[in-house]
């Protein structure tokens, strides 16, 4: 006979698992929503460049923002209750993500940024059907840091609605060991926000002018978060040497 027994999975453990988790869920979709508002409450904000994107707003445009990945708590305050589609990776902590920004008054949309229609893109573009502002961190959801991916590129293709390259910092943060140096901002800090000029998207490129635009959009975002990081340290006008 033979000496292996069959060993069935401890489902009392599993349940016990999942219980867990659902608490956990249940806990910081409540909890994170209100720390974000206590926190941005006692910022002292300033924000540049909205008046571009008034003006588009205006004119019944809507429009894409592009911002780093590990900067998304400060929008997250300054941008809640606008019910901005924001695309939320299926990897890692996007569940708890997603249910945090939901309560905040965005639109959570889970998927990748795959160019050419993962499934979250493509909802993606019908929500800027409906109506919604859409907002992409470009170089999530796992990096490399500061490289834009191209489904925001795409998504601007499809929908001709403009990108705003955008810089978010706070001064002198908590930076966290994240593979996307994750920032949370300091109690009673000074925090800005750079709206750049916006960029708009020929529906019709080749290859290698899809290529030059996502650089275009990656140099734009980059520099936009330069100047915020400065002003929020207090460093604007940056000196140049002589």
């Amino acid at each position: 006979m033979s000496r292996w027994r069959h060993t069935s999975p401890d489902h009392h453990a599993v349940d016990r698992l999942r219980a867990v988790q659902r608490v956990k869920w249940f806990l910081v979709s409540r909890l994170g929503p209100l720390l974000v508002r206590v926190l941005g409450s006692t910022l002292r904000f300033e924000i540049r460049g909205m008046d571009r994107v008034r003006e588009l707003h205006g004119r019944g445009k809507r429009v894409i923002y592009a911002f780093w990945h590990g900067r998304m708590i400060l929008p997250a305050y300054t941008h809640r209750r606008e019910g901005v589609a924001i695309l939320i990776s299926r990897h890692g902590d996007g569940e708890i993500i997603a249910r945090i920004v939901e309560r905040l008054g965005f639109l959570p949309i889970r998927g990748s940024t795959t160019r050419g229609g993962g499934p979250g893109l493509l909802e993606m573009l019908r929500a800027a059907e409906r109506g919604h502002d859409l907002a992409f961190t470009p170089d999530g959801p796992r990096g490399p840091k500061f490289v834009v991916q191209p489904g925001v590129v795409y998504a601007a293709q499809k929908t001709g609605l403009p990108i705003i390259p955008s810089g978010i910092a706070a001064g002198r943060p908590w930076v966290l060991k994240s593979w996307d140096g994750f920032q949370i901002p300091k109690p009673f800090s000074r925090a800005c926000i750079v709206c750049a000029e916006p960029i708009d998207v020929p529906r019709d490129l080749s290859e290698s002018e899809l290529e030059t635009m996502r650089q275009r959009v990656e140099d734009a975002v980059r520099r936009a978060t330069d100047e915020a990081d400065a002003r929020a340290r207090g460093e604007w006008p940056v000196a140049v040497a002589t």
